[in-house]
């Protein structure tokens, strides 16, 4: 798992650069710090490639000289790219976080969807894939000239089904060039998040987050999953309070389906079966 600084980069004048590609079977979660040394103000862009297009997390955003602007957290996924932009030199992109294992689950997580809303037209975003239940992260640009309103809110199934009750924001107005971010957006199978704007507008809505199931453990779930290995250093109860002096205690019955190496001594109170094609017992006393 990676941890800590990921990439940092100072991009060419206008030319799009990649600043970290998802790894394999993780997703990333950081936050992309931009530090400005140059006199002259600067527009950055912050994107993911989709494929021939760049869609935005920040979008000609506006930075000063010695002046840091930090984003959010960004969810990358396997094979997704973060794209950065500037007008100016001298411009550095700084990006820090760490990786989740992400291989077992149907739907990936990181970058989810991706719409533009021009007028009042409700629009589905995202839907929560069958058997999820997802942590979303809503990253809202104005890319059009003049202040605008977006709108966010989450149906209880289908876009069809969504009604005035189910508003998370009602007319946010963003500037040009700025991102509202919308945080910790929890939906569940079959829940779906909605977003428009205002007439004649254009704003850009990136969907983005980490995706549950119950084979890694659901957010409402008393289950606890491990999918690396684990180290106990105190005493450990299955079903019991491990009584004092007890490393592994027990309560019902267990089962082994593979080997099982012993090195200590074996003790039981109770009638030993060993049952194999061939059973070898080395010992002077039985």
């Amino acid at each position: 798992m990676a941890f800590g600084l990921l990439n940092s980069i100072i991009p060419s004048v206008g030319q799009p650069l990649i600043l970290y590609t998802g790894s394999a079977d993780k997703l990333t979660v950081g936050k992309v710090s931009i530090a400005s040394k140059n006199s002259t103000p600067a527009r950055i862009q912050l994107a993911y490639e989709d494929g021939a297009s760049l869609r935005y997390f920040e979008y000609n955003k506006k930075v000063k000289y010695g002046q840091t602007y930090e984003t959010q957290d960004i969810h990358v996924g396997a094979g997704q790219k973060l794209i950065v932009r500037s007008d100016q030199t001298d411009i550095n992109f700084f990006f820090y976080g760490q990786t989740i294992s992400d291989a077992l689950h149907p739907v990936r997580s990181g970058v989810l969807s991706h719409i533009i809303t021009t007028d009042k037209q409700k629009k589905s975003i995202f839907t929560a894939p069958l058997g999820s239940q997802v942590n979303a992260t809503l990253s809202v640009c104005n890319m059009g000239v003049e202040a605008s309103t977006a709108t966010i809110g989450v149906s209880n199934a289908g876009l069809n089904d969504f009604d005035s009750s189910e508003y998370v924001e009602y007319s946010k107005r963003i500037e040009p060039g700025q991102t509202y971010t919308r945080t910790d957006i929890k939906i569940k199978e079959g829940q779906t998040i909605v977003g428009f704007s205002n007439r004649n507008s254009k704003i850009s809505f990136v969907c983005h987050g980490q995706l549950f199931y119950a084979v890694s453990g659901l957010l409402d779930s008393d289950d606890k999953m491990i999918l690396g290995n684990a180290r106990i250093t105190g005493n450990l109860g299955v079903g019991i309070t491990a009584t004092s002096g007890t490393k592994f205690h027990v309560l019902g019955d267990s089962t082994f389906d593979g080997a099982m190496n012993l090195t200590g001594n074996l003790n039981t109170n109770s009638e030993l079966q060993v049952k194999g094609i061939r059973t070898r017992l080395l010992s002077d006393t039985i």
